[in-house]
């Protein structure tokens, strides 16, 4: 089974594997309005996980040691 196409813009850092390497959070969305989804890489599903609606742009996140 493929994996599902996720698209990050190339600015920034926009995606960051769980500490455990399961799985990879990042951004996805238009530019202003951009939200944090998770690719299982067991399952290959993406879910997301924030409903933002803040239009500031972020370029780069980081995640806590415990995911």
């Amino acid at each position: 089974m493929d994996m599902p196409r996720i698209d990050v813009r190339r600015d920034g850092r926009r995606a960051r594997f769980l500490p455990n390497g399961k799985a990879l959070v990042f951004m996805q969305g238009p530019l202003a309005s951009q939200n944090f989804w998770m690719l299982d890489l067991d399952t290959r599903q993406r879910r997301q996980l924030t409903p933002l609606t803040d239009l500031s742009a972020m370029s780069t996140f980081d995640l806590a040691p415990d995911g």
